[in-house]
Parts: structure tokens; sequence; C-alpha cells
């Protein structure tokens, strides 16, 4: 699966990737935030196990998250329902959870990035 994500065209340059990712629609589908948070932790979590791909899976989850710390994906204070993350899809079907922020996206948004921090 990572060597899918990391390798996939239809993924943005940023990490980012939409909330299919084949969705007929790219590129004007839309992005989905939280799948790039668990993206970025699985990877943290993985390279421990990997170290063959170590340097590979350490790279993109820093890609993921500076791109999610950017203004783009990252809420100001006080805004965005008190979220930490903005553009997330948890139900593109009914439209109720599309371009939403999700309790999800920031639980591991913020597991990333206390792994990535354990790396230093």
């Amino acid at each position: 699966i990572a060597s899918y994500i990391i390798r996939n065209p239809k993924i943005p340059e940023d990490g980012v990737p939409y909330w299919d990712y084949d969705d007929p629609k790219i590129p004007v589908a839309p992005r989905d935030a939280s799948a790039a948070a668990i993206t970025a932790s699985a990877l943290l979590e993985l390279q421990q196990f990997d170290t063959t791909n170590k340097g590979i899976y350490v790279n993109y989850a820093e890609k993921i998250l500076h791109t999610l710390a950017s203004p783009e994906y990252l809420a100001k204070e006080k805004e965005n329902g008190g979220f930490i993350l903005k553009h997330s899809v948890g139900n593109y079907h009914t439209g109720e959870e599309l371009d939403r922020p999700l309790n999800y996206a920031d639980y591991y948004f913020l597991e990333a990035l206390l792994r990535w921090k354990n790396l230093k």
C-alpha cells in the first residue's frame, strides 16, 4: 500500500490525495486531508519496521506534514469549528462530510506529528 501511494501518479505533488485515488473527475475531485494525515502517520510507523525504505517513508511523510501545516489545510485559531485541519472527505456519496473538518483527520495529524517529533 505504501508503494502504491508513494508511486501513484494521480496523487498531487504535495502528497494530499483526492478523496478516491481513482475518481474519474481527477483533477477536479475533492482533496482529502484526512487520507493524507492517515498516510503520514502510517508511513512514520512503517519506517520502524522496513529499514530498507525508511528514508523514502520519512521523506514522503514529511512532505505531507509540510503540506498539511500550510495555510491551505491548517485552520486558523478560532476558525473551522475548532478543528485543526480543513478539507477532509468522510462521506462523499451523501455529501454530508465533503470538504469538512473531521475529528479523525486531526487525530492522525497529531499522531503523525508526534511520531515525526520522536524521530529526532
